[in-house]
């Protein structure tokens, strides 16, 4: 019997390919007569010796197991942007098999209810993560445990001679830490009212910034909306008086930063994927008093990406 290799999604099977010919003067071979159904294998079991068969790799599974790629579950993945401050972002990694027991990968990323499917491609210990309609991409290695992973996220951008340039951004990731981001240590213990008049340095403004804290008393949803722009949804933290908040979708990424000052003032930082950084500060709106205007401008104005 010649062994024939098989690579499917990044995981190797082998199969058999009998022998071609039979040898002179013997009779025709007949074909061997099967069971009507192979009894399935059981956890633990020690499966047959094939005559013939080499021996799999050292190290290396028997068969199509989940352990060749990242653990399924929740992940946690952070993009170091220019400037040294991580892009937070969540991803779910999911395990199947085909029909025919063949593995298949699946990961999505999660911005709350958003949902942004990516294309994955296995090479165990390395992998890809390709985004729809763009040529951004991460290219990563997988940990010896299958449960952290690092690499590169890899986009184009324009530089200030109007040249398309391809950046490369430090990437890590976590599996089974459903956080948006790192969690902080401090000792202030403030609330988080859900409305906020928000003023950039450099973006129209004002915008109305709405950020609700859920149950957990941690975890946030928000959005920020202007008349020029609308950044949602963002998820984030709210913790000892600092807020971060990200929405990530391969093509695109926005982080907003800030902290409560004593005067009750929430100032940040805002930036994006596309090289773009600026201050902003924000202060409380109560009882739903938006400045005059400010919501009409906002339902008679197109939605969009500034």
């Amino acid at each position: 019997m010649n062994p024939r290799m098989t690579i499917v999604a990044g995981v190797m099977a082998l199969s058999l390919v009998p022998g071609a010919g039979a040898q002179s003067g013997s009779a025709p071979a007949q074909p061997e007569s099967q069971p009507e159904s192979q009894p399935e294998s059981q956890p633990g079991a020690a499966s047959p010796a094939q005559p013939g068969a080499e021996a799999p790799p050292v190290g290396k599974p028997k068969n199509n197991t989940i352990d060749w790629g990242p653990r399924p579950g929740i992940w946690r993945g952070e993009i170091e942007l220019p400037g040294g401050k991580p892009l937070s972002f969540n991803f779910v990694v999911a395990f199947d098999r085909d029909d025919e027991k063949n593995p298949l990968w699946h990961v999505e990323l999660r911005n709350g209810t958003e949902v942004v499917p990516v294309e994955f491609i296995n090479t165990h210990p390395s992998l890809t993560m390709a985004f729809s309609g763009t040529e951004a991409r991460i290219e990563a290695t997988v940990g010896g445990t299958n449960t952290d992973m690092s690499g590169e996220y890899i986009y184009t951008n324009t530089n200030e001679q109007g040249e398309a340039v391809e950046f490369r951004l430090p990437f890590h990731a976590d599996n089974d830490d459903p956080r948006r981001f790192a969690p902080v240590t401090g000792d202030v213990e403030i609330e988080l009212v859900p409305d906020w008049l928000v003023t950039f340095d450099d973006r129209p403004s004002p915008a109305m910034g709405h950020f609700v804290v859920l149950p957990d008393g941690i975890n946030v949803y928000g959005s920020v909306r202007s008349p020029g722009f609308v950044d949602e949804p963002l998820v984030g933290t709210f913790e000892h008086g600092r807020l971060r908040l990200s929405r990530f979708t391969g093509a695109e990424g926005v982080l907003y930063d800030g902290t409560i000052e004593p005067d009750g003032t929430l100032i940040g930082t805002y930036r994006t994927l596309a090289h773009h950084g600026e201050g902003f500060s924000a202060t409380p709106v109560e009882d739903g008093q938006w400045p005059e205007g400010l919501v009409q401008q906002m339902e008679s104005s197109p939605k969009g990406r500034e």
